[in-house]
């Protein structure tokens, strides 16, 4: 699998993940977020990031 080209961003009220997957549909893709785990799989890319904490400035 693939790890894809991805960025996370955040403000006040938002953590935003954008990820780039050129290569596979928008229509076949799995995605998981539940408390600190966040898991993004769209073949041939695979994404697992585990968030331990809120990010601050």
């Amino acid at each position: 699998m693939i790890t894809p080209a991805f960025e996370l961003t955040q403000d006040p009220d938002f953590l935003t993940v954008k990820i780039r997957v050129p290569y596979a549909r928008a229509s076949e893709f799995d995605l998981y977020f539940e408390g600190e785990d966040f898991k993004f799989y769209a073949k041939p890319y695979f994404l697992r990031q585990v968030v331990e904490k809120v990010f601050k400035n």
